[in-house]
């Protein structure tokens, strides 16, 4: 949500602590932050916390360009607002339906596939100009 990268780790570490003052620590929690998991109520967490750099890929700008565009209307399939940026559609406004069925605004999701190739609800993945690394066990 637009936080710089340099304040990620505090912002993983305000998430952290307010997970720990409101969770039993009886009962692990899995909390998945963009690319990385982090083990909530384990030793893995200050572990994870030292070897979290992100890894955000962008998608490649000829897969953004030919991404499905449509004028929102009341027969779409969907009543949410964008999840990006929580406003609702309106009527007539352009909006971008990605392969996974997911519709956002256009320049909601054209600025995040410019920094991460992966839809924002379902980490469907868009194409890169990286070669895919398979992720490394922890």
């Amino acid at each position: 949500m637009r936080v710089p990268e340099e304040e990620h780790p505090n912002a993983i570490n305000k998430l952290l602590e307010v997970l720990d003052a409101t969770v039993s620590t009886e009962l692990p929690i899995d909390v998945a932050i963009w690319d990385m998991t982090f083990l909530f109520g384990s030793d893995a967490v200050s572990e994870s916390m030292d070897m979290y750099k992100p890894n955000l890929v962008p998608a490649t700008r000829s897969s953004i360009e030919a991404l499905e565009r449509v004028n929102f209307d009341h027969t779409l399939p969907f009543e949410d607002p964008c999840v990006i940026c929580l406003e609702d559609f309106s009527v007539d406004q352009m909006v971008i339906h990605l392969p996974c069925s997911h519709y956002y605004h256009e320049h909601c999701i054209v600025q995040s596939l410019e920094i991460s190739h992966m839809c924002p609800l379902c980490r469907y993945p868009m194409p890169t100009l990286v070669e895919e690394v398979p992720p490394q066990p922890c």
